[in-house]
């Protein structure tokens, strides 16, 4: 297929310079965030009630708001997605707005790592009933959430799957998260060395015998290469675009060994690369509230599209891979 059309320009890095390969001088180091309350200021004259209203009964653990894509249920007490569906009633915004340039009515995406499937609802409507996102998250509690969201917002194009994408199939022993502290849910890596947690399986997107593929997100905590391998005859058979959360060591803005093997092998599929910064805060925010408790912190994505000779995407900073040391 052509490849997708341009994004926009990309949203402003907040001045941050890319990851390195390497070891480049230490950037000083970002503020420390200050976490707030429930932003209860987003209700509008002659409105009812406000945006950002429990619709949950009080004394558990998720809340329930009207947000950007739809009703969602979430825990506030999640640090990063949780806390920014709480403050502001919206999460991801620059990636879906990158991600709608690509994506098309009747596509099939799948969303690695999807969380409460804040950004599969997003896409859904997109690719509108005769497309397909199929959201993959292996903490039974938060698939359960996500299954909940689909179902709330009648989205029956969404599949809901408690399984982790990795390279190959089998079984993993997820670590457990406490819903009731504060801290990233989303953040717990899946490692083979876990014994202590909840049995969950390992599927590969190469299995699920897709019609087609037009885009596959990744964000799976160091896990992206393996979901990558396992994909690696669909991606050759549908070159679809690739949404790959970057990590790197903010100390010294060098690219984690994990990310660094990612980039090499989409290199080597004949990709072309580039870096896609997502902000956490926006001013005209869904409900409103001007209280940054992120300051100008983003998450770091990398854009990847089949290459075709003499092309590029206005906006974005290519990614120049160095040779492996």
């Amino acid at each position: 297929p052509p490849p997708p059309p341009p994004p926009p320009p990309q949203a402003p890095s907040g001045g941050r310079k890319a990851p390195s390969f390497g070891s480049p001088p230490p950037p000083p180091p970002p503020p420390a965030p200050q976490w707030g309350g429930q932003a209860g200021a987003s209700q509008l004259p002659g409105q009812g009630p406000a945006l950002d209203m429990n619709m949950l009964p009080d004394g558990g653990p998720n809340e329930m708001q009207r947000t950007f894509v739809g009703t969602l249920m979430f825990n506030p007490k999640d640090t990063v997605i949780g806390r920014s569906i709480d403050k502001y009633g919206e999460y991801g915004r620059d990636e879906l707005e990158l991600l709608k340039q690509v994506v098309r009515e009747g596509d099939v995406i799948v969303d690695a790592g999807a969380m409460y499937g804040q950004a599969a609802l997003g896409l859904g409507k997109l690719v509108g009933p005769q497309g397909a996102v199929y959201a993959f998250d292996p903490q039974r509690v938060i698939h359960q959430i996500m299954c909940s969201n689909f179902a709330m917002n009648g989205a029956t194009n969404c599949h809901c799957r408690q399984e982790a994408l990795g390279s190959k199939e089998g079984d993993v022993i997820v670590p457990p998260i406490d819903v009731t502290k504060e801290g990233c849910h989303g953040c717990t890596a899946i490692d083979a060395a876990n014994y202590q947690g909840e049995s969950a399986k390992i599927t590969t997107v190469d299995t699920l015998n897709l019609p087609k593929l037009r885009l596959l997100k990744v964000d799976v905590q160091g896990m992206e290469g393996d979901v990558l391998r396992g994909a690696a005859k669909s991606i050759a058979a549908f070159k679809p675009a690739l949404y790959i959360r970057a990590h790197y060591n903010p100390e010294d803005n060098t690219l984690s060994t994990k990310s660094q093997d990612v980039a090499r092998f989409v290199q080597s599929l004949n990709y072309d690369m580039y870096w896609h910064y997502s902000r956490l805060f926006f001013g005209d925010n869904f409900y409103g509230n001007q209280e940054n408790i992120f300051g100008d912190d983003t998450i770091l994505h990398i854009l990847a599209v089949p290459h075709v000779d003499g092309s590029s995407i206005e906006g974005l900073e290519r990614i120049e891979v160095p040779p492996a040391a």
